[in-house]
C-alpha cells in the first residue's frame, strides 16, 4: 500500500512540475512579445509545447509571434492545433481571422472571425474587424451594421470610429467621414493614424492645404508610409507646389507605394512640367507596367 502511494505521488509531483514548466516556458514567451523579441518567444513557446503537446497556450503565443513576424501561414498552423484542443477558443478563431486577412483571404478571415463572435459576442473588436473586412469586400452595408454595433457596446472605442470613417470615405461621404475620424482622434490623442484619414478626405473635398496639414502631422509620427507620402504629394501637385510634391513622390515610390503606378504617373507629369520629357516618358512606361491604362495616353502624347 505505501510502495503505491509513493508511486502515485511520484506520479502527481511530476505531472504538476510538467505543467508548470510549460507554463513558465509560456510566461517567458509573452514577456518577450511584449518586448517584440518575436524570435526568442518562438523558442519558448515552442519549449513548452515540447514539455506539454497538448498545452494550448503554447501554440497560442507562438501563432502570435509568427504573425508579428508576418509568417502567416505558420501561424495559422498553430492556431489550427489551438482550435483543435479547444473548439470554443475564440481568441484563436480571431486570430486566425487576421492571418487570413493578411493573407487576403477575405472570406475565410470572415468565416472565423464569425466564430469568435459565436463564442464572444460581447466583443467590440470582433465587430469592427469583421466590419472592416466587410468593408474590404465591398459590403458596406454590412460593414457599417458591424461597426456600428462595436460603437454601441463600447462608445469610446477610437478604433470603430476610425474605421467607420474609412467606410464613409469609400462610400465619398467625405463630411461624414471627417467627423468620425475626428471623433477617434479626440478618444484617444495618442493616436495619430486618423490624421491619415482626414488627410485623404481633406484632398477630395479640394481642401488641399488643410489635407497637407492633416498629412504632415500622420507622416511626422509615420515616416515609412509610402501612402501618406502619395496623398501628401498629391495635395502640393494640385496647389503648384512640385518640388515639393517630386520629394514625395519620390519618397513614396521609394517606400513602395506603386500600386497600379499612380505615383509614377503623377511624378512623370512633374517631370515634363520641369522640363524632363525623358525622365516623364520612364515615368510613364513604369506606369504602364504596372498596370495603369491612363499612362498610355500621356506616353502617346508626349513621348511618341
Amino acid at each position: 500500500m505505501k510502495q503505491t502511494l509513493f508511486f502515485i505521488t511520484i506520479f502527481f509531483s511530476t505531472l504538476l512540475s510538467y505543467s508548470q514548466s510549460a507554463q513558465e516556458y509560456y510566461e517567458l514567451g509573452d514577456q518577450k512579445i511584449i518586448i517584440e523579441n518575436y524570435n526568442s518567444a518562438i523558442l519558448d513557446f515552442t519549449r513548452a509545447i515540447e514539455l506539454n503537446p497538448k498545452y494550448e497556450l503554447g501554440y497560442y503565443g507562438r501563432g502570435l509571434a509568427k504573425f508579428h513576424l508576418g509568417n502567416y501561414s505558420d501561424a495559422i498552423l498553430d492556431y489550427n492545433v489551438c482550435i483543435e484542443l479547444n473548439s470554443k477558443s475564440w481568441i484563436a478563431y480571431f486570430r486566425r481571422g487576421e492571418c487570413y486577412n493578411e493573407l487576403k483571404l477575405y472570406e475565410e478571415a470572415l468565416k472565423n472571425i464569425d466564430k469568435a463572435i459565436k463564442f464572444s459576442d460581447k466583443n467590440p473588436v470582433f465587430y469592427c474587424y469583421r466590419g472592416r473586412i466587410k468593408g474590404l469586400l465591398v459590403n458596406f452595408k454590412g460593414a457599417l451594421k458591424d461597426i456600428n454595433k462595436a460603437i454601441k457596446i463600447a462608445p469610446d472605442y477610437a478604433g470603430a470610429y476610425f474605421e467607420r470613417g474609412n467606410i464613409m470615405h469609400l462610400l465619398k461621404d467625405y463630411d461624414e467621414a471627417i467627423l468620425n475620424f475626428t471623433k477617434a482622434f479626440e478618444i484617444d490623442p495618442t493616436d495619430l493614424t486618423p490624421f491619415i484619414g482626414l488627410g485623404f478626405s481633406k484632398f477630395y473635398l479640394r481642401e488641399y492645404n488643410d489635407a497637407i496639414f492633416n498629412l504632415n502631422i500622420y507622416i511626422n509620427s509615420n515616416p515609412t508610409d509610402g501612402m501618406a507620402y502619395y496623398g501628401r504629394g498629391l495635395c502640393y501637385y494640385y496647389v503648384s507646389r512640385e518640388i515639393e510634391a517630386l520629394a514625395d513622390f519620390n519618397s513614396a515610390i521609394e517606400l513602395g507605394e506603386v500600386a497600379n503606378g499612380d505615383s509614377y504617373v503623377y511624378r512623370g507629369k512633374l517631370k515634363d512640367l520641369l522640363g524632363d520629357i525623358s525622365g516623364a516618358c520612364d515615368d510613364w512606361n513604369r506606369a504602364v507596367e504596372l498596370g495603369n491604362e491612363g499612362a498610355k495616353e500621356l506616353i502617346i502624347s508626349n513621348c511618341e
